[in-house]
């Protein structure tokens, strides 16, 4: 799928990690059409972006701040952008992203009211069965995460009025657009997916086929790009960059971004 996007000039994927080393682990991809089809324009760590920060109390905010400056992008955000109908007290989505930080203090007060809400079960979305992710939102391998992208940089964009979330609220033509991607479920869908996060030969030679897979698909990878998808033996830069891929290939239609039934509107929709 090669069309220019809808909403944006380029479409940007973020691997998100939200461990003491969230700049190292936390990896930006950047598509863009210079005329000569979808290229990937750039993947680097966090840390490159934010001044070298690495905790994610200094990551995620300064990473919402540039986010907000890219008026022409489409984000895609491998991360939960909400929570099971059950444990939404809102009306509305953007409610419930304003009301985030005051319900859920901090990360380990999040898992545990939603743990004791649930009964202890890991209640999935709509969305989640859908696309099949591997984790509920409160997961213990997930939740710090959620919190972290809720509670900081969806609350600082979206409440703030400097971004648009699909498909809980329209696009708008002078703001960044983010969208809630799940780099495993379109590897799936493609019929790409392979084990692929490791130091062992055979991980890099996964990444390096996925990597072949996507230029089929269409999207151009430089040779210094795709050295670093590669070589990062944790799969965080190729992540990133399906992240942004899925971003690109939701753009190609605007229906994309409406909500196709209530689940969509308060709990979010994962793009893959």
């Amino acid at each position: 799928m090669t069309q220019a996007p809808f909403h944006a000039g380029k479409a940007i994927g973020i691997d998100v990690s939200a461990s003491r080393q969230a700049g190292r682990l936390t990896w930006i991809a950047t598509i863009s059409d210079p005329g000569i089809g979808p290229t990937l324009e750039s993947v680097i760590p966090a840390a490159q972006l934010v001044g070298g920060a690495m905790v994610p109390e200094a990551v995620f905010p300064a990473l919402a701040e540039w986010i907000a400056v890219q008026p022409q992008a489409i984000v895609g955000i491998d991360s939960p952008f909400g929570l099971p109908l059950t444990l939404v007290v809102e009306s509305d989505w953007t409610a419930f992203v304003a009301g985030f930080p005051r319900r859920f203090p901090d990360p380990d007060g999040f898992r545990a009211t939603c743990q004791e809400l649930s009964a202890n079960r890991e209640l999935k979305r709509a969305c989640d069965l859908e696309a099949r992710t591997p984790f509920a939102a409160y997961n213990l391998r997930l939740y710090r995460q959620t919190w972290w992208v809720i509670g900081c940089l969806l609350n600082r964009l979206v409440t703030a009025g400097r971004a648009r979330a699909a498909p809980m609220q329209p696009p708008a033509p002078d703001l960044p657009l983010l969208i809630e991607a799940c780099p495993a479920s379109l590897l799936k869908r493609l019929g790409m997916y392979r084990p692929y996060k490791g130091n062992a030969a055979h991980h890099s030679v996964s990444r390096r086929d996925i990597a072949d897979a996507l230029m089929l698909e269409g999207l151009r990878l430089p040779q210094n790009r795709l050295r670093s998808i590669v070589t990062d033996s944790g799969g965080d830069a190729l992540d990133a960059v399906v992240a942004a891929w899925a971003a690109w290939r939701a753009a190609a239609d605007k229906a994309n971004f409406e909500p196709r039934n209530e689940a969509d509107r308060l709990e979010a929709r994962v793009y893959f």
